[in-house]
């Protein structure tokens, strides 16, 4: 009994929905919050810029945000960046 569950999500997880509804990962943190047993945490898979190029995290990058969150838990953590959302890569 009890637990943390850590959910990897990419970056269009946050994005709301065409007609305003609540994004994927609200979605999934409100249904999860009711879970008597479980504490629930996402990372938000985001990129990183370097210089006038972007790409996206490479798989340390991606562990080392997933092992933070285990550590020290928050609702959501973002790796890397989401913003400015049209630089990122493509």
């Amino acid at each position: 009994p009890g637990g943390l569950l850590v959910e990897v999500m990419g970056s269009r997880s946050i994005l709301a929905g065409p007609k305003g509804e609540p994004s994927i990962a609200s979605f999934r943190a409100e249904a999860l919050a009711h879970q008597p047993d479980i504490s629930y945490a996402q990372v938000v898979l985001g990129f990183v810029r370097e210089g006038q190029t972007s790409r996206w995290l490479n798989h340390e990058e991606i562990s080392a945000a997933a092992i933070a969150q285990m550590e020290m838990p928050l609702p959501r953590r973002i790796a890397g960046t989401l913003e400015p959302w049209d630089a990122r890569p493509r």
